[in-house]
C-alpha cells in the first residue's frame, strides 16, 4: 500500500493498493482544520509524555488547540509588553508598591545612545 501526503496539510491523504489510481483519505470529523506533520507529531509527542496509553483522533487535535493557545497567549503577551515599553510614560509620578513616589530613572555612564552619529576609530591593520 502506498500512501501519500503533503507534509503541511494532513487533512488530505491519497492511498493507492499498488494501482496508479489513489484515494483521497480524510478526516473521521471533517469539522477538524488541516494540521502539518510537524503538529501532528508534537501532539503525539505531548500525548506520551502525559502518559496516555491510547492516542485518538480527538486527543490530537485537543492537544492542538491547547498548544495554540499557549502560543496565541505568548503572542498576546509579548504584543502587550512591546506597546507598553514603546509608549514613552514619565517615571516621575509614578508609584512604588508602597505608595511613595518613584525618583526619575538616572542614566548610566555606560549606557548607549543610538541617536548619535557613529564615532569612527583609527584600526590597526594586522
Amino acid at each position: 500500500m502506498t500512501v501519500r501526503y503533503h507534509p503541511e496539510d494532513l487533512s488530505r491523504v491519497f492511498v493507492s493498493a499498488g494501482k496508479k489510481s489513489y484515494i483521497e483519505v480524510r478526516y473521521a470529523d471533517l469539522r477538524r482544520p488541516p494540521i502539518s506533520l510537524f503538529k501532528q507529531r508534537a501532539a503525539l509527542k505531548a500525548i506520551r509524555e502525559r502518559g496516555q496509553q491510547t492516542i485518538s483522533e480527538r486527543g490530537i487535535f485537543e492537544t492542538i488547540m491547547e498548544q495554540r493557545s499557549v502560543i496565541m497567549n505568548a503572542t498576546r503577551a509579548t504584543r502587550k509588553r512591546r506597546r507598553c515599553r514603546s509608549q514613552s510614560i514619565p517615571a516621575v509620578g509614578r508609584l512604588d508598591r508602597q505608595g511613595a513616589e518613584q525618583q526619575p530613572e538616572q542614566r548610566d555612564a555606560d549606557q548607549v545612545d543610538y541617536d548619535l552619529p557613529v564615532t569612527a576609530y583609527d584600526v590597526e591593520q594586522w
